[in-house]
């Protein structure tokens, strides 16, 4: 950790670490002698790499400063313990472990943690700088939110806590105004997951039970009480923050702590039409499911809590002010149309003026008799021809009406497998009456649309959540990659609107099995270039003479669970290398078929001399060479042989097996052009896969 501090003499800014406080030091501008300032957190004092700028807010978990990451240049927000609580090890370990949960999370409504650690005995946690305030400061600021607009960040809460539950099964436990932050663009983004943790920790004793962690005015009847927590903590917890959109108060306001706790556990919150009248009844509904003292009475899941603000959302979407958008475009058609219809009324004036002019200028038409000229109402001009229509081109009647039912057969099937999307359905019958206006379906669009928005033809209760369930649960097995169990699951799916989910089931099945394709070819594409990795290897360890190194790794290769598809391959390689033999049992064959005959043979030395081949051993062979005046019987070694003596014993055999061995024989010599063409003609993926290894060793040597 640096301090900053300045130079009482020559105003310096300088740096040291804070653990010189108390030192003495010289001015390296001035020279005058200095005391180093004690440690104390605060702006111009820099902690890993994080410089503190200034203090943007403080709750029971530590401070939070602005900072600048000198690294990358950033703004971020800086959150420190306190020294009492990093001083006790159980709140130390529980901080570390918020940094910890907090870094696995990625989603556009919880901040981004960037950092942690520990710098000279100070706890920090970078993470994300929302440039906003805090959904708190702006409802004491201007009071309650509308309806819609507390719909609206209630639903992306709700989707953050259900990514951050489904995805890493964590809950918040401190859901309140002041922890949501809301950005310059009005996005919401949940901080403060310094209270969540996994439910496996939480049975592994790190909270004791009985604790109390959480704000009281936002807490659920159970938190209040001590008692474990489950997901629907954080469902009542969401719904005192609604709750508190919708009235501008907190809830239980200007009570003592033991008294909030109590009415958390015994008392309703206050009816939310007491302060904003005109909220709908779905919205209440929503509220009581959500602040039920009974868990049991609550939402059970995320996916039911985000279902129900979806649905009353749309009838409140669909009475809110739109953009004048498509307003601007008809009017702006309108005007072009009109300026196009003036360009072409003076383009024809101008034509049928120009010959009557000509004409009058050179006389030939001009009565002396009758000099009087004509007025503009008596004007010979020809009037213009009637203005072209600005309605478009009718479509020919022999295709029109096809047409026309196609698309809305087409509307009203989108109204039927997307119940949950109104709107949508609505946009779309009202845009094939709109395009075939004469068509026999205009009509019947119309009408389905008005009955879809009077919500005379709404869908059956619960479909929407039946619907939701099932895209959430198909996405939420696809994540994991478990493309199979989806597809079983919709296949054999008997549950509530068994027929109107149909369509719906199909396309996830669809879905489904073209992930599943991609995972299998996936698969397949990473077992194909390990087990070819896996070959290369063999082939290399074979070229230097480790055959042992090669075999256990075909073993390994034939064994892989993983590369089921290619252990034929390598049990068929693994068979070849394993009777493969050695070229000195070769050589020691050739020389056992010419026991008792005159062999010449040529040696390493030069010479080159006639035996009597007598017998052979493992790597030599016993001979006996004629002397002048008798015998002599000697012990020749294989090692003793001219390599082109080798070469010949090896024989012209053109199986596999023989090729090889000559192959590895000449690599022995390194000989790469005769390897290469010896492993070339053996085939086979080991002889292929040798092939390759010597044309490399070949390109090195020649570069060499």
């Amino acid at each position: 950790m640096l301090i900053g501090f300045a130079c009482g003499s020559c105003s310096a800014r300088l740096e040291t670490e804070a653990s010189n406080a108390g030192t003495q030091m010289n001015c390296p501008r001035c020279g005058a002698a200095l005391t180093v300032p004690p440690a104390a957190i605060g702006p111009g004092v820099t902690i890993a790499g994080f410089r503190i700028e200034r203090l943007i807010g403080e709750g029971g978990m530590g401070r939070v400063y602005l900072a600048r990451q000198l690294s990358m240049d950033r703004p971020v927000a800086l959150k420190i313990l306190p020294a009492a609580m990093a001083a006790d090890a159980k709140i130390a370990e529980r901080f570390v472990q918020e940094v910890r949960l907090t870094a696995r999370l990625d989603h556009p409504h919880l901040v981004t943690a960037y950092e942690a650690g520990q710098d000279d005995g100070v706890l920090f946690f970078a993470m994300a700088y929302v440039n906003g305030r805090s959904l708190h400061e702006l409802l004491i600021e201007r009071g309650p939110m509308t309806e819609l607009e507390a719909l609206r960040v209630t639903l992306k809460l709700a989707h953050a806590l259900a990514y951050a539950w489904e995805e890493h099964r964590l809950l918040h436990r401190d859901i309140k105004p002041a922890n949501v932050l809301m950005d310059a663009r009005g996005e919401p983004k949940l901080a403060d997951l310094g209270l969540a943790r996994t439910m496996s920790e939480a049975e592994s004793g790190l909270t004791m039970a009985g604790t109390i962690l959480g704000t009281p005015n936002y807490m659920s009847p159970e938190a209040a009480e001590g008692r474990r927590l489950d997901v629907r903590s954080d469902i009542y917890s969401l719904g005192a923050t609604f709750w508190s959109m919708l009235t501008g108060h907190v809830p239980f306001d200007g009570e003592p702590l033991p008294l909030v706790l109590r009415k958390q556990v015994t008392e309703n919150y206050p009816d939310v039409r007491a302060w904003n009248p005109a909220v709908s009844p779905a919205t209440r509904e929503i509220l009581d499911r959500m602040l039920a003292k009974d868990p049991k009475q609550r939402f059970q899941s995320w996916a039911e809590v985000i279902a129900a603000i979806e649905s009353a959302l749309r009838p409140a979407e669909s009475t809110a002010p739109r953009p004048p958008f498509i307003s601007l475009l008809v009017v702006s058609a309108l005007l072009l149309t009109a300026l196009l219809l003036v360009v072409i009324r003076v383009t024809l004036r101008q034509r049928a003026a120009a010959p009557s002019a000509d004409v009058t200028a050179s006389g030939s038409q001009t009565s002396s008799a009758s000099p009087v000229s004509q007025t503009p109402a008596e004007s010979t001009t020809p009037a213009p021809p009637a203005s072209p229509s600005t309605e478009p081109a009718p479509i020919p009647s022999s295709t029109s009406p096809n047409i026309a039912s196609s698309l809305f057969e087409a509307a009203r099937a989108y109204w039927r497998d997307h119940p949950e999307d109104r709107a949508g359905a609505i946009h779309r019958l009202r845009e094939v009456a709109r395009r075939f206006p004469h068509s026999p379906v205009a009509q019947r669009a119309h009408d389905l649309a008005d009955r879809i928005e009077r919500g005379a033809v709404a869908p059956p209760p619960g479909l929407m959540v039946t619907l939701t369930r099932l895209r959430r649960e198909a996405e939420l097995a696809m994540a994991q990659g478990n493309y199979e169990e989806v597809i079983r699951r919709l296949h054999e799916y008997r549950g509530p609107f068994e027929k109107e989910t149909a369509e719906v089931r199909r396309e996830l099945i669809k879905e489904a099995r073209a992930a599943l394709e991609r995972q299998t070819s996936q698969r397949k594409e990473k077992a194909r270039a390990r087990f070819s990795e896996g070959v290369s290897f063999v082939a290399d360890a074979l070229l230097r003479g480790d055959r042992a190194a090669a075999l256990d790794r075909l073993r390994a290769l034939a064994a892989d669970p993983e590369l089921a598809d290619h252990a034929g391959d390598a049990q068929k390689m693994l068979s070849t290398l394993e009777s493969l033999p050695a070229v000195s049992a070769l050589l020691v064959e050739s020389f056992r078929s010419q026991r008792y005959e005159d062999v010449t043979l040529e040696l390493k030395d030069g010479r080159t001399e006639t035996f009597r081949i007598l017998g052979v051993e493992p790597n030599s062979v016993r001979a006996q060479r004629e002397l002048p005046h008798g015998f002599i019987e000697i012990s020749i070694s294989l090692s003793q042989l001219h390599p082109r003596e080798v070469w010949r014993r090896l024989g012209t055999a053109s199986s596999p097996d023989a090729r090889i061995a000559r192959g590895l024989y000449a690599a022995e010599q390194e000989l790469w052009p005769a390897a290469a063409a010896e492993f070339e003609a053996a085939g086979g993926l080991l002889g292929a896969a040798l092939a390759d290894v010597a044309r490399q060793r070949a390109v090195s040597s020649k570069k060499e």
